[in-house]
């Protein structure tokens, strides 16, 4: 569809595994750090010149949606352009005496451009909220398309380009007078150029990034959605509720991250290798089908001991992140009205599976609890799973910090600091919270037919006793109808999910059982 005006891709360049990736026969470079580093990557950008032309490092006018971006120039020198205003905004350089810092808000227009005619422009960026593994994919393959195409001498496809664009909630900035004008109008023109893009390409997969669930969403009340592109021409965006999603054979797997409530480098997008596994396994082998994946986040609570991100910030002054300030029962408020809004554009017709790691697993046990636990007194309307899965769970707080296991002895103080920072002093408070708390699930999820508790033996951060005492109390119920299903994982507490081929035959057989649930 739309074929005509789309550029023939070229012949692609495998760069998943380098770093830094050289790009322009050497002149330019991305260079990524380590994840939590305090600048994400640094970029080279050469200088203008009448033989080579702009570098495809120089980026054009555009703005992020939900990122704020910072700048620190290493050598050279640079202008930064921000809004409409034709000067530059700051010169960055390595000049003694210069300024080497910048930073633009999310929803400013901006751009940066080499300043020199012989100079390379080296300098480190920054994006926050940090979306790691997000960025590494957006720029690999933004910048890898563009050099691909400059070194056959093909003009790039628009299309194309607007999907990474899109996939990223980068939009160009449309260049009219009045910004906010201008904002509307290159979110319109993303959203519908990304759209025909991605039905075009054949990639098998619709990916919509942190769509809102609730009205005046923080950047954390916001969802994930990954769906088969097959049979989605009348869909406008993934998440567009007037639309709806297709229905398709299967149930949903909506997913629930970890990170103590509080630690704002685990996001949704930790879910995406595995989302992207589990679609591509159903559709590639002959399995029972999943008919989409959804994966939440949702407000934090504050984290004044993080290396990278402490909030609130350490700086006398410095604006506090209104999205990490939650306190029980946010969390599982806003896990609730993200799955509300999921049943709201028809995502969960065949029924879904609720998996979450760590605390994420509490929230997913905390979502079949009754409402009224929450002071919600059912306000909120929703279709409780079929299944929960958890995945190196947390489920009795009160039991580990009361009597520590030997083997995580050294964890307690952490353990007392976030459950206090997310759940308060009241240790009332924290043991209601738990999903141990509970004493009759036929009557508090009757959906209910299935727990899958998957937990590693090697588990530094949460004992394995957490996952005997969630299963022991389940079994232990009198009238309880769950099936209770106790399954193996190896490695690390975070390996699950950060190489989730084992996470993904776990989901993958819970799919293959989830037709045959009484």
């Amino acid at each position: 569809m739309f074929s005509i005006l789309r550029s023939a891709d070229p012949p692609r360049t495998r760069n998943a595994e380098n770093n830094p990736i050289k790009y322009e026969g050497g002149r330019s470079s991305v260079t990524f750090s380590a994840p939590g580093s305090h600048y994400i990557m640094t970029h080279r950008i050469p200088p203008t010149s009448k033989e080579n032309g702009v570098s495809i490092i120089e980026p054009p006018f555009h703005y992020h949606i939900y990122q704020d971006e910072f700048f620190h120039v290493r050598s050279g020198k640079g202008n930064f352009y921000r809004g409409v205003e034709k000067e530059p905004f700051a010169i960055l350089s390595d000049e003694p005496g210069g300024q080497v810092t910048a930073s633009v808000k999310a929803g400013n227009y901006h751009r940066f451009e080499n300043a020199t005619e012989t100079q390379d422009l080296v300098v480190d960026i920054h994006l926050s909220p940090e979306s790691y593994e997000n960025e590494q994919q957006f720029f690999r393959n933004f910048f890898g398309y563009l050099d691909d195409c400059k070194m056959a001498k093909r003009e790039p496809s628009i299309f194309q380009l607007l999907v990474f664009l899109h996939s990223a909630d980068t939009p160009l900035a449309v260049p009219l007078p009045w910004e906010f004008l201008g904002r509307v109008a290159s979110r319109i023109l993303l959203t519908s150029a990304a759209y025909w893009g991605r039905v075009g390409d054949g990639n098998g997969v619709l990916h919509k990034r942190r769509v809102p669930y609730v009205s005046d969403a923080t950047y954390l009340q916001t969802l994930d959605i990954w769906i088969p592109n097959q049979g989605i021409e009348g869909l406008a965006t993934a998440a567009d509720s007037s639309a709806g999603i297709p229905t398709r054979k299967g149930p949903w797997i909506v997913y629930i991250h970890g990170g103590a409530w509080r630690d704002p480098l685990v996001d949704s997008s930790s879910f995406e290798a595995a989302a992207l596994r589990l679609l591509g396994k159903t559709s590639q082998e002959e399995r029972p089908s999943i008919a989409g994946v959804a994966s939440l986040n949702y407000r934090l609570s504050q984290h004044p001991l993080h290396p990278t991100h402490p909030s609130p910030p350490r700086e006398p002054g410095a604006p506090v992140d209104a999205a990490r300030t939650a306190k029980h029962p946010d969390h599982i408020r806003d896990v609730l009205a993200g799955i509300s809004y999921l049943q709201n554009i028809g995502a969960l017709r065949m029924g879904y599976i609720l998996a979450g790691h760590s605390c994420g697993a509490m929230l997913a046990f905390q979502a079949a609890m009754d409402q009224k636990r929450w002071g919600l007194d059912g306000t909120i309307s929703l279709q409780k799973p079929q299944v929960i899965v958890g995945l190196n769970g947390l489920y009795d707080l009160p039991r580990f910090l009361l009597r520590p296991d030997e083997t995580h002895k050294d964890m307690a103080p952490i353990y007392d600091a976030f459950t206090r920072g997310a759940f308060g002093p009241d240790k009332e408070v924290w043991a209601s919270a738990c999903p141990t708390a509970v004493d009759d699930w036929g009557t508090e999820w009757p959906e209910g037919r299935k727990v899958v508790l998957a937990q590693s033996h090697t588990d530094e951060l949460v004992p394995y006793s957490q996952t005997d005492q969630m299963k022991s109390h389940l079994t232990s119920r009198a009238g309880t109808q769950l099936k209770v299903q106790e399954v193996a994982a190896t490695g690390k507490h975070n390996e699950l999910w950060q190489s989730p081929e084992e996470l993904v035959q776990i989901l993958l057989a819970v799919v293959e059982s989830f037709e045959g649930l009484d």
